[in-house]
């Protein structure tokens, strides 16, 4: 419920990148770290299309993608 009202309120958006633990951003290259550009959201892409099944690396590809593709 929280996450819900920081979305509500304009702190969070309902579907973008989760959070990143600092040691898995140390590892990104300069297109991962466009992912961080933006609000964190309450689920992201890659949960909604296949939640742990995609690889770390498929994950972020699949943020990146909807980063580019998103729309209200």
């Amino acid at each position: 419920m929280p996450q819900l009202l920081k979305a509500l309120v304009g702190q969070m958006i309902l579907v973008g990148p989760r959070l990143t633990l600092p040691y898995h951003v140390e590892k990104y290259d300069e297109t991962q770290r466009l992912r961080l550009r933006v609000k964190l959201g309450i689920t992201g892409w890659a949960l909604i299309h296949g939640r742990n099944a995609p690889t770390w690396t498929e994950r972020i590809r699949l943020d990146l993608w909807y980063l580019e593709h998103q729309s209200f």
